[in-house]
């Protein structure tokens, strides 16, 4: 709701204005009829960018959409979970405060993630708790992956493979001696 006043003023030059003065204030209105407050995570993107130092992990970035798919105005907390192999958690993020979204709204958070180890395939799990004001909401949530190769363990594998290889060839070629009588 927003009320407004009209007044003559003076600027600085001496002319005179219109200065138009407004106040607003949120009302919030529920109507008759079936309530069903829902969020959905709608896309989840996942990017991955390895550090030079194999050491010290990549830098993954996770972006997703939160959209209010119900009839409520609705707030949340999010969070994004990292796993490698047999769901091994390499990282989590802290609670992230999703802003209050009217019905049909929504926005696209972004979260930074750093020291997450390459373990061929990364998995991230984004999960959204809706906050209400009557009961709990279950959390919704997505997953999607990302591929993330240790290329230094890929590279140490590799050499040592190739001298495997190259012993057993080697060894092949290696004239046979004869029995001595």
């Amino acid at each position: 709701m927003i009320a407004s006043i009209s007044e003559e003023a003076t600027d600085a030059t001496g002319r005179t204005v219109l200065v138009d003065r407004r106040v607003a204030a949120r009302v919030y209105v529920t109507v008759a009829g079936s309530v069903a407050p829902t969020l959905s995570i709608d896309r989840v993107r996942l990017e991955y960018a390895p550090s030079a130092n194999p050491a010290n992990g990549g830098d993954m970035t996770v972006t997703y959409l939160v959209h209010n798919t119900g009839n409520l105005r609705l707030s949340g907390i999010g969070q994004v979970r990292v796993t490698g192999p047999f769901g091994w958690e390499l990282a989590r993020t802290g609670a992230m405060a999703i802003p209050e979204l009217l019905p049909g709204g929504s926005i696209t958070v972004t979260e930074k993630i750093v020291g997450v180890q390459p373990t061929v395939r990364l998995s991230a799990d984004v999960s959204v708790v809706p906050a209400s004001f009557d009961r709990k909401l279950p959390a919704v949530s997505r997953a999607t992956g990302v591929w993330a190769w240790p290329w230094a363990l890929v590279a140490a594998l590799g050499a040592a493979l190739l001298y495997l290889i190259f012993r057993l060839v080697r060894r092949a070629r290696r004239p046979k001696s004869l029995p001595h009588a």
